[in-house]
């Protein structure tokens, strides 16, 4: 636990980015365990019974090494290996949710006792930063599959021309509203939609709708009622929807946190995907995880986080090129 602390000890002492990982699983030598950092607050995360037997000896042991005003906890190893629902509450002080953290100086809203999530996965820092940075600048941007509109508000800041956050879940307008709000961002360019991305994307190819950048973090599994999604078996299903209604030269983010997906196989679900479309793409950057989730090189699993940018276009552009290239070395 002292060797996983001293490794993350640069991140205590930065003052815009106030939430990482502090200890991850195997990469930091304990299988089944998982502890984040939000402003003076830890979140544990026991994936195994085993481990949590050993919880009082491992609390008892970690509240002497680090300062915290509060602990919580998600046990998240019932026989299908989902989140059990508790109060997740363990000691210290209880949080006044949501608290607000830090993530390049972008404020955002978590609920440590509020069922399974918190509000925005740390795994994505990265991704979010280059999307700031990067690639919203005047871009419309389609967030599908968005929680609590988290790329969104990477994407506003970025100086996107508007954005559109997209997802099932009805708790995911309020979740949303709340992270704009706490960051001072225009509600009128930027659009909040409560239905089934599939739906959606039936309705913006008929309307003939066109984005920009199209932003795509779904879970592994997805169930609606009228579709049924798995990363492994349908993600290609989702970058043809997106191709079509994505501008010319348009940008899409793909992102799978699906383990035994590697990156090879994911980029070919893309290129199969793109090129049943008939068009072509170009790979401009491709993320893992960042630092803070330490991967142990004997379990490649582990470095779960697969995303990729990519830009598409048309043959005939492609064909444009080629031809002007034969004209000029003729």
């Amino acid at each position: 636990m002292i060797t996983a602390l001293n490794k993350r000890k640069d991140f205590f002492y930065k003052e815009d980015t106030t939430s990482f990982r502090v200890f991850n699983s195997i990469g930091d030598g304990i299988g089944g365990l998982t502890i984040d950092y939000y402003e003076d607050y830890y979140l544990f995360n026991w994936y195994s019974q085993g481990i949590y037997s050993f919880r009082d000896e491992i609390y008892d042991k970690f509240k002497k090494l680090v300062y915290y005003k509060g602990i919580y906890q998600k046990k998240r190893f019932d026989d299908k290996g989902k989140y059990i629902n508790d109060d997740d509450f363990v000691m210290g002080e209880r949080g006044q949710f949501p608290i607000t953290v830090k993530e390049n100086n972008v404020k955002i809203a978590v609920d440590l006792n509020d069922g399974p999530m918190v509000g925005f996965f740390l795994d994505q820092r990265e991704i979010r930063k280059a999307l700031m940075n990067k690639y919203a600048k005047d871009k419309t941007v389609l967030n599908t599959f968005s929680y609590t509109g988290i790329f969104s508000v990477f994407s506003a800041l970025g100086n996107s021309e508007t954005t559109v956050s997209v997802d099932l879940a009805n708790r995911s307008l309020e979740k949303t509203l709340q992270q704009f709000k706490l960051n001072n961002i225009d509600l009128k360019r930027n659009k909040i939609i409560v239905e089934d991305i599939f739906t959606y994307f039936d309705y913006a190819e008929k309307k003939d709708l066109k984005y920009d950048l199209i932003i795509l973090d779904p879970p592994s599994f997805a169930k609606s009622k009228n579709y049924m999604f798995k990363a492994d078996k349908n993600y290609k299903d989702i970058i043809k929807k997106s191709i079509k209604i994505l501008e010319n030269q348009g940008l899409i983010l793909a992102s799978t946190n699906l383990e035994k997906m590697n990156m090879d196989k994911f980029i070919s679900q893309i290129k199969e995907a793109v090129e049943e479309e008939g068009k072509r793409f170009e790979i401009l950057e491709k993320f893992r995880l960042p630092e803070d989730f330490k991967v142990d090189d004997r379990y490649p699993e582990g470095n779960y986080l697969k995303v990729v940018m990519i830009k598409i276009f048309s043959w005939s552009r492609f064909f444009s090129f080629f031809i002007l290239w034969k004209v000029i070395n003729v």
